[in-house]
């Protein structure tokens, strides 16, 4: 990979196991609140519902509403297919689980290596701030220091990727 300067990752599900990092919160709150769906019947409605929920925006060109407003929007949209009280503390304490998600259990170890060689770049529809966040959690599971996050407004299909190729510019990785 001669002349390969960095190396670009999506964020959720390839390198954060969202599944997993969920899953304790949602095992609790199915448990402690009577809901009559498993826990993987929980989240397999959540994650459709937010995947569908960022669908809709894209198929109407609505421009991207936010990958945590879509994981609300879908949870909202869960609570209330299933009889729930969406004003609940338990909506807000599921929604907060997303600010604990954690690397899949090889990811640390694998970007440690490919981050001796390579700058690491995240491309993602999540916002900034929370991308931010992210990377600054992935460093806790020992993830280089180069870890780079690329805001969402960036990868808006409106903008046909310019606005992704100006941020992988600015990190110092001129294109051939």
């Amino acid at each position: 990979m001669n002349g390969v300067k960095a190396l670009t990752f999506d964020l959720f599900g390839t390198v954060i196991d969202i599944a997993g990092s969920l899953r304790p919160a949602i095992d609790t709150f199915v448990k402690n609140h009577g809901v009559e769906i498993s826990s993987d019947k929980f989240w397999e409605q959540w994650r459709e519902r937010q995947r569908f929920e960022q669908f809709q925006d894209t198929l109407l060109n609505l421009g991207h509403c936010g990958y945590m407003t879509a994981v609300r929007r879908a949870l909202k949209n869960v609570f209330v297919a299933n009889g729930l009280d969406c004003a609940s503390v338990e909506f807000e304490s599921l929604m907060a689980a997303w600010r604990e998600l954690r690397p899949f259990s090889d990811t640390a170890a694998a970007m440690e290596r490919l981050g001796s060689r390579y700058r690491l770049v995240v491309l993602s529809n999540g916002e900034h701030d929370y991308l931010r966040y992210l990377v600054e959690n992935l460093r806790r599971f020992h993830s280089p220091k180069s870890f780079r996050s690329i805001p969402s407004a960036r990868l808006n299909p409106t903008l046909r990727c310019t606005g992704a190729r100006r941020s992988i510019l600015s990190f110092g990785l001129n294109s051939a």
